[in-house]
């Protein structure tokens, strides 16, 4: 029909009483929106609130603080927007499940699958549940959207869905590249 959307995701918390004062949670909370609103054509993401807000109700912080100084969420959208500019505009199947310790989306297109995984708390290995999208087994690559790296993950397939190894404990925001051509290189 041609329409056009525009989503405004308000980061203050639904009880004007309570301070949304958590930095990975937000940076959680944003990739979520900016990831999924990158998988539909014509859709229009503003998150309020750009800057913190550190009086009244809604207290909440924003992507910077008062001192301009940038917030864990703001490596998280420089990130995704380097990341997701080439794939933005084409509309894709995004699906979501629950983790062991959080939450994933996937949108994929083709032989790729991008892979966001937002774990409440840290963890080396991450098993996905629910509808998982079938992914090859193998060495991959992730990137981390709050500290900006790049690290290699295992996938393979598991007894409820996929799992995922990073090696090490990982937390905050994690995006897996899950591709043929994208095969990376093991520590």
């Amino acid at each position: 029909m041609g329409v056009q959307g525009s989503i405004t995701m308000c980061m203050a918390d639904q009880n004007p009483a309570r301070h949304r004062s958590d930095d990975l949670d937000n940076a959680r909370h944003i990739a979520e929106g900016m990831f999924t609103a990158a998988g539909r054509d014509g859709i229009e993401l503003f998150i309020d609130t750009f800057m913190d807000l550190d009086r009244g109700h809604g207290v909440r912080n924003g992507v910077i603080d008062r001192w301009c100084n940038p917030r864990p969420a703001m490596s998280v959208v420089r990130n995704l927007c380097a990341i997701m500019a080439p794939v933005r505009g084409r509309s894709c199947r995004v699906d979501r499940g629950m983790l062991n310790a959080g939450r994933w989306i996937s949108r994929g297109q083709g032989d790729e699958m991008l892979l966001l995984i937002l774990p409440n708390s840290p963890s080396r290995e991450f098993v996905l549940e629910g509808p998982v999208p079938e992914f090859r087994d193998g060495c991959h690559e992730a990137v981390d959207l709050v500290a900006g790296t790049v690290r290699p993950v295992e996938a393979r397939p598991g007894k409820e869905g996929g799992v995922l190894d990073f090696g090490s404990s990982v937390s905050g925001a994690l995006l897996v590249w899950l591709s043929p051509g994208r095969q990376a290189n093991a520590p």
